[in-house]
């Protein structure tokens, strides 16, 4: 009983990535263990893997009937659970006008950076992974650092 619920549970994360969105995704996970990191699949069928000491996600979406794959690059965020929330606002806006392609997002835990791109192939998407780490990165640092300084 217990496996049919979880199967319920998760068809709707899978059933959600289209074929497309899926090949991309394998492609995708080729590179990256081409390029020595240790990617897997989460729960949610997000790409994971660890940079640095640092996890970073990308979540897949749409891709069939001629349309782009909708890439969602994430680093994981700065814990926020006992942070001054206007303060968080502030650092995320800071964000947000001051790093070209990078948005932060404020959650009820934590302030996390994505990237947002549409790419009709994993190929063309491959080569970016290393610039996005290094955009991610810095938005991450800097936000630290602009936070320390409020």
């Amino acid at each position: 009983m217990l496996a049919l619920v979880a199967l319920f549970v998760a068809m709707p994360a899978m059933a959600q990535m289209s074929a497309n969105a899926k090949k991309f995704q394998s492609t995708s996970l080729r590179y990256l263990k081409n390029e020595g990191y240790q990617p897997y699949i989460d729960e949610d069928n997000d790409l994971c893997f660890k940079h640095e000491g640092t996890t970073y996600w990308i979540t897949l979406s749409d891709g069939d009937d001629g349309k782009p794959v909708y890439v969602e690059f994430h680093h994981s965020g700065l814990n926020i659970e006992d942070a001054n929330r206007d303060e968080v606002l502030q650092t995320a806006n800071y964000i947000n006008l001051n790093k070209k392609c990078v948005k932060a997002s404020m959650s009820s835990k934590s302030l996390v950076f994505t990237i947002e791109m549409l790419f009709f192939d994993a190929n063309d998407f491959t080569p970016t992974i290393p610039r996005c780490i290094d955009l991610l990165s810095s938005s991450y640092d800097d936000a630290k650092e602009y936070y320390r300084d409020l």
